[in-house]
């Protein structure tokens, strides 16, 4: 193994020839060289990427991954948590189809938010919905269940055209 002795900061193009969790094995030149990745490179390097790196004194840091050639994939990775933030713009994703797979909680704060959908499918052992107000607009609406319950400390219903069927029953006092 070749230790780097670089005496001034110097970049290079390599190419990662092996990846052991944080550690990378990258050649220049025929030369082997161990790297790390600079904190502010998020896309992570796999074996066989041209990669721009730093070197300077005994250190030698992965700025970026260069070019890919046997994939098109790329891996956002930080070493902790990793937070997108825009002062004074929006953040937009643009996507064929984005997809979450997390082993925790996923939530959103936020003062408004906006779904525009064709369909939307929510599937859930249990739901909350809280709020002070909530207002649905249908052209049709569909609920099937095994029990209902509805608590309301004041009702009010409009309906105009309604048809359905009720059963009732009477007695007659003989």
């Amino acid at each position: 193994m070749f230790t780097s002795q670089f005496s001034q900061s110097t970049l290079h193009q390599a190419t990662v020839v092996e990846k052991n969790g944080c550690v990378y094995y990258v050649t220049i030149n025929n030369k082997i060289f161990v790297a790390k990745r600079a904190f502010g490179c998020l896309i992570e390097p796999e074996n066989g990427d041209t990669i721009l790196i730093c070197s300077s004194n005994n250190d030698v840091f992965i700025l970026t991954v260069l070019e890919r050639t046997y994939s098109s994939d790329a891996v956002l990775s930080s070493p902790g948590n990793l937070h997108m933030q825009t002062m004074d713009g929006e953040l937009n994703f643009q996507s064929k189809s984005i997809s979450f797979d997390l082993s925790d909680t996923f939530s959103i704060r936020s003062p408004m938010v906006s779904i525009d959908t064709i369909e939307t499918d929510v599937k859930s052992t249990s739901i909350s919905l809280i709020g002070k107000t909530a207002v649905c607009f249908f052209d049709k609406i569909k609920t099937v269940g095994k029990k209902a319950e509805t608590f309301f400390k004041r009702s009010i219903r409009y309906v105009g055209d309604s048809a359905g069927q009720l059963k009732s029953s009477s007695r007659t006092n003989t």
